[in-house]
């Protein structure tokens, strides 16, 4: 916190036959000397060129505390007002309730009343923070070629808008997570299921996002227990890019993520394609032995079978189903489905059942020419 104080460099005066004070401010910040108002300018903007510096941003003028600062320096040079009146003033009015810092110097010219000011450790902390405004009020004296100004600065504190919250809100990092989570599923949750249909798992990302929003830290928290598919996904992590955190301070952001196999619960059986084959192929003689003894009287019979299977885990065939039917012949449906009926599989891994689409397509041999 700033703490409220005043350095007052006192100048020798000499007033008017009248004892008015010189000409100064008036009444508002309109009527301000010409040449106090830019010195105001000249001053803040040597304020900001130190602040650059140190990659902070700019103070703004607040032109309310500016008109004050004006004010208080002529209260002070005229002596119609002390010090410590500034203080009274600006609890008052509520002017700098998160602290402040108050400093006054004395010159025509920008770059030495700078050195002052720096020279002044409070006052060097103040110009030092990283959020902030100012008021720079300035009070030209006019007494020919021993002409100067009176000039007082008042640094206020502002509070960081996002003090306590990360850098990144939720809303920017979802937009990118929910994109890593599509990446993950085509690259590396699909391939899994390929291995295992009933594949599932939770994962836990924590991520460093840098100043530019690249990830300078991956690791993950929570793991599904598939080193392939864990180590695919947090590739796809590291890789990532956020938009750039507030004033570039890094964010750790920890983020969850769900797989959950097409089946949403249900165990899938598998049987590879070689094992469904050899069991049709052991099935063709009798299912081929229906159609020859039927297309002897129906020499027109022909098309396509198409089958539905569920396979339970015991290997037994538990329910069969008839999708497509062109030859459109209950004889032949009916044998070819006792053929079918018969067949027994390999138990399915996973100990889940296993559906199968078999179509069977039924011709005519060749005529073979005399």
């Amino acid at each position: 916190m700033i703490t409220a104080g005043a350095t007052f460099l006192a100048l020798s005066l000499t007033l008017s036959a009248a004892g008015a004070p010189p000409l100064g401010l008036g009444k508002g910040l309109s009527l301000a000397n010409p040449k106090a108002a830019k010195l105001e300018m000249d001053l803040l903007a040597a304020i900001n060129a130190q602040r650059a510096k140190a990659k902070l941003d700019p103070f703004t003028m607040d032109e309310k505390l500016r008109l004050q600062m004006r004010q208080h320096v002529e209260g002070l040079v005229s002596g119609t007002r002390e010090p410590q009146a500034l203080d009274a003033i600006i609890k008052a009015q509520a002017l700098a309730p998160n602290g402040y810092q108050t400093q006054y110097v004395t010159g025509l010219v920008a770059a030495p009343l700078m050195k002052a000011l720096t020279e002044d450790k409070a006052m060097a902390s103040a110009m030092a923070l990283e959020l902030g405004h100012v008021g720079i009020g300035a009070f030209y004296v006019d007494q020919g070629k021993d002409s100067t100004c009176q000039v007082g600065v008042l640094v206020v504190r502002d509070l960081d808008p996002m003090a306590g919250k990360p850098g990144l809100s939720v809303a920017d990092t979802n937009r990118v997570m929910d994109q890593a989570a599509l990446t993950i599923k085509s690259l590396c949750y699909d391939s899994a299921l390929r291995q295992n249909p009933n594949f599932n798992g939770s994962l836990v990302f924590q991520l460093v996002i840098g100043d530019r929003g690249q990830v300078t830290s991956a690791k993950l928290n929570a793991k599904t227990g598939n080193d392939t598919f864990d180590a695919c996904a947090l590739k796809i992590a590291r890789e990532l890019i956020f938009p750039a955190p507030y004033k570039g301070k890094p964010v750790t952001l920890n983020h969850p993520m769900k797989f959950i196999p097409p089946t949403a619960g249900k165990v899938v059986g598998r049987l590879s394609e070689g094992h469904i084959s050899r069991v049709f192929r052991a099935a063709e003689p009798g299912m081929r032995a229906c159609y020859d003894a039927l297309v002897k009287s129906k020499p027109k019979l022909r098309g396509e079978l198409g089958w539905y299977l569920v396979v339970a885990p015991s290997g037994q065939i538990k329910t069969l189903t008839l999708e497509k039917n062109e030859p459109n012949d209950l004889a032949l449906t009916r044998c070819v489905q006792a053929e079918i009926e018969k067949l027994e599989f390999p138990e399915p891994e996973f100990g889940g059942e296993v559906e199968i689409r078999f179509p069977i397509r039924f011709e005519p041999p060749p005529k073979i020419a005399p």
